[in-house]
């Protein structure tokens, strides 16, 4: 996954099927310059986690006024 992301305003888009060298980098939100950003989906764990239907259900939230 290639994207660009805005250091100023943090806008972020996300190109899945590669690089476009000639895409324009600059920000749509607040018009300063991005900056590549590359990440690698799926590495951030090495074991896989739980599955979510077999983790504990907690009940809603109440509201305080």
């Amino acid at each position: 996954m290639f994207g660009m992301r805005c250091d100023d305003c943090g806008e972020v888009r996300w190109h899945l099927f590669g690089r476009t060298e000639d895409a324009d980098h600059t920000c749509p939100a607040c018009g300063t310059e991005m900056r590549e950003e590359r990440r690698h989906p799926g590495r951030h764990r090495r074991e896989p986690g739980p599955e979510r239907r077999e983790q504990p259900v907690f009940p809603p939230r109440v509201k305080v006024s």
